[in-house]
């Protein structure tokens, strides 16, 4: 059998013996470089959806953190519920962290859309979201967790919410650096879809 057709076949179903080869690079640059979408790169490697999302999730074997890895660690919020990890500000708050990690590179166009549409509806309705675990599910908030709350447009520094995207409360960890982070970037700066 000529490389040629070993290499074929390669890409045509699962890798032998890949479950044992596969590294957080290589699925990296599947899904990051190359775009692919993670249940084909699972396809391809012979495992499973889930696997493939656990070598997303944390650091290569250099040391380098990938994007989402990075988003997950600069949340504010250390103490987030499991239940509470299942609402849209959640998942809203990691599109962000990725985004500023990122610059959207590698993110899906439905992410960028969202996320956008998250930054559009906090400028308009002159809102920040909060995290506070007492706060109970309603209606559109079905985990709770989560509250909306009007934008106190003092200074950070006196106490408001200057422009930061999020309430700081007592269920909020900033570092100097978050407070960069957790900026509502302005419009221009916006995800472009």
């Amino acid at each position: 059998m000529s490389a040629e057709s070993r290499d074929d076949k390669e890409h045509k179903g699962p890798l032998r013996g890949a479950r044992s080869e596969i590294t957080h690079e290589l699925v990296y640059d599947l899904v990051i470089r190359r775009r692919m979408r993670q249940v084909d790169v699972a396809k391809m490697l012979g495992t499973t959806k889930q696997n493939v999302a656990y070598h997303l999730r944390y650091k290569t074997k250099d040391d380098v953190k990938i994007p989402i890895a990075v988003a997950r660690e600069s949340l504010p919020w250390p103490n987030v519920l499991e239940e509470h990890r299942q609402s849209t500000p959640y998942h809203r708050a990691l599109n962000h962290a990725e985004y500023m990690a990122t610059r959207g590179r590698g993110m899906s166009r439905r992410k960028l859309e969202l996320l956008r549409g998250w930054y559009k509806a906090l400028t308009e309705l002159d809102q920040v979201v909060a995290y506070d675990p007492t706060v109970p599910g309603r209606p559109g908030m079905k985990h709770g967790g989560w509250v909306y709350l009007p934008r106190d447009h003092r200074p950070i520094d006196a106490g408001g919410d200057g422009d930061l995207l999020l309430r700081v409360n007592e269920h909020t960890v900033m570092s100097d650096e978050a407070y960069d982070l957790w900026r509502l970037p302005p419009e221009e700066e916006w995800p472009k879809v």
